[in-house]
């Protein structure tokens, strides 16, 4: 009687809350197409404040190299094994329509590869799908070598092994370069990793040439290769990686959002199309992750207009911010939702961030005020729960395993806020 009781109490919850929310976007099943807001206009061509370019028909774009999400040196690793204890990695943004030789490239001018007779080269690889990864030495003067070995344990760390032709070599190479999925035939965007680049003298002693805990000492991957490899120039990418699937947000795919150094606050995404009944459905949130703190703004648009600001303040972690309209400021249903991530002036002497940064947003959704949602408390779910006993000793996640008793849950919620409270538990 009690599990049927508590099965018919869950439908009755599910059903409210579906009643109480409607989803916008949620980089899954729910995926509008957004479009780009920069900071200047043009029909051809024209220079956005921004600090992209803006050409007709392809919406905002930052030709630049440096600092966004297409490689980046010093990411936590995402899977510490006997295979790859390393506490950094670099991370390597593949795009679904990049070339098979987008990657980086690392300096081994010192090396002296030809005059040391070192022809063997090896790397850690852990991306999420089976494939090619190659390993080229150029620079210098020096006819070019590449070899490709296949990648093959997805979702692991494999030890990949390139040997080089090593008297052909004109001259020392300059730069070791890395192209971690060297295909084509990509349907989404993935996320690469790699570390422990490794050198290996002609009696086969090893000499780890870079290591992700310390990627500008050795020095680092020379950030490039960012144009014709289709490398995620696009300011916004509807759906994108998680990066970060722990705490409040387990989803697949994300929106990305790339705010320039020197751009405007005004700098975000848009979604025409809406038909927002103010009097009933005023209370907005969204998830959102960015590496600085700072104000995120949302607009609505069309028969009025209002701009709502909300503070992100938990930097590199999911957060859950809630945006609340005032109807009296619209005379009809609004039909524009526009989403600021970074709404902080900034100079162009990029004084307010210092790098183009990606900020990613999911879960964007209206709450139905008719049902008494009207707080970020009332409306939170729980993601996870963890129990003590009395005297604050662990006990697992799962209820089934205590005994009868009195004890402590804490209760995590999907707005990044924590609840502890006493449970009875009664077999």
């Amino acid at each position: 009687m009690k599990k049927y009781f508590t099965f018919i109490a869950g439908i009755l919850l599910s059903v409210f809350l579906s009643n109480a929310q409607t989803v916008i976007y949620d980089g899954e099943t729910i995926t509008p197409d957004f479009w780009d807001l920069g900071g200047g206009f043009g029909a051809t061509y024209s220079e956005g404040p921004n600090g992209a370019d803006c050409h007709q028909g392809e919406g905002w774009k930052l030709y630049v190299s440096g600092k966004m999400d297409i490689m980046t040196e010093g990411i936590a690793n995402p899977l510490v094994s006997d295979v790859n204890p390393t506490e950094k990695v670099v991370r390597f943004v593949r795009a679904k329509n990049g070339e098979g030789w987008a990657g980086a490239g690392l300096d081994i001018s010192s090396r002296n590869i030809k005059d040391n007779n070192i022809n063997k080269f090896s790397i850690l690889v852990k991306k999420s799908m089976e494939g090619n990864v190659t390993m080229k030495l150029e620079g210098n003067g020096v006819f070019a070598q590449q070899q490709t070995q296949l990648y093959n344990t997805p979702g692991q760390w494999q030890r990949l092994t390139f040997t080089f032709d090593s008297p052909s070599f004109s001259n020392n190479p300059a730069t070791l370069l890395v192209f971690p999925h060297d295909q084509g035939g990509l349907t989404e965007t993935i996320v690469t990793y790699w570390d422990e680049v490794t050198m290996y003298s002609a009696i086969d002693e090893a000499t780890v040439i870079y290591n992700g805990n310390d990627p500008i000492g050795t020095p680092g991957f020379i950030d490039g290769y960012w144009g014709p490899n289709g490398s995620l120039s696009d300011l916004e990418t509807d759906v994108f990686p998680n990066f970060d699937k722990s705490g409040i947000n387990s989803s697949d795919h994300v929106i990305r959002f790339i705010r320039a150094k020197d751009g405007r606050n005004f700098c975000g995404m848009g979604l025409g199309g809406q038909n927002i009944n103010v009097t009933t459905a005023i209370t907005f949130s969204l998830m959102i992750n960015k590496v600085v703190s700072g104000r995120v703004g949302m607009k609505l648009e069309g028969a009025g207009s209002q701009e709502v600001y909300a503070d992100y303040t938990t930097p590199g972690q999911w957060a859950k911010l809630y945006f609340t309209f005032d109807p009296a400021q619209f005379t009809g249903n609004p039909n524009t939702i526009i989403i600021f991530p970074h709404f902080e002036e900034t100079d162009l002497s990029g004084q307010n961030l210092i790098y183009h940064t990606p900020m990613y947003i999911d879960n964007v959704v209206m709450n139905d005020t008719v049902t008494g949602v009207n707080s970020p408390n009332q409306n939170r779910l729980p993601v996870s729960s963890k129990f003590f006993d009395l005297t604050g000793n662990y006990l697992g996640t799962e209820k089934s395993i205590l005994p009868n008793g009195i004890f402590i849950v804490k209760t995590l919620f999907d707005n990044g806020t924590e609840e502890n409270r006493k449970l009875i538990n009664r077999k």
